[in-house]
């Protein structure tokens, strides 16, 4: 199973988000709202008993529920840097928050003693909008400066989820296997 941590985004603020999409990047591939969410640590493939061993490390987790707040755009650039231009994703962005940081340190450091490798890529909270390529630079710019005033409302986070990913032709299709209460 392919694995990943993250916030399932509640409907409402899926919509308030897809209000962003689909227009004035030609070339760009927009996620669906359906596949919206927050990802506090990637996994990759893991075999079912590993599975098993991160849902009961995950299940051990108690964090406080929190408000999240999403605002701004940005890309991020072929190998993982951000910059305005030409880049390989377009995101929507997270005000700076300690309890999500919390929750996401809390998360790494029990899958790290779980025997998980360290994640590499510094945090850096967002929900994908549409993955860019050969995109005119011109365009982008112009986009994430016309859109970067962007703020939603925040939203209750109570839970986080253990999510499942099947890469698809079109887009990946994620399952939530497990939700995990937050106190």
């Amino acid at each position: 199973m392919r694995l990943f941590v993250g916030l399932d985004l509640p409907w409402t603020l899926r919509q308030r988000v897809a209000g962003l999409a689909g227009a004035g990047i030609p070339g760009a591939r927009w996620v669906p709202p359906e596949n919206y969410h927050l990802t506090l640590r990637f996994i990759g493939e893991t075999p079912g008993y590993r599975a098993e061993e991160i849902d009961i490390t995950l299940a051990g987790l108690r964090v406080r529920g929190f408000s999240l707040t999403l605002a701004g755009l940005g890309t991020f650039a072929k190998g993982g840097g951000t910059k305005g231009g030409r880049g390989s994703a377009l995101w929507v962005g997270v005000e700076r928050n300690p309890q999500l940081d919390h929750l996401q340190y809390k998360i790494e450091t029990a899958l790290q003693r779980s025997g998980l490798e360290p994640e590499r890529r510094r945090f850096q909270p967002h929900v994908s909008l549409a993955r860019l390529d050969n995109v005119p630079e011109g365009k982008l710019v112009s986009y994430v400066q016309a859109h970067n005033l962007f703020r939603a409302d925040p939203v209750p986070v109570e839970h986080f989820t253990l999510f499942s990913s099947q890469l698809g032709k079109e887009a990946s299709v994620y399952t939530a296997e497990v939700e995990y209460p937050l106190v």
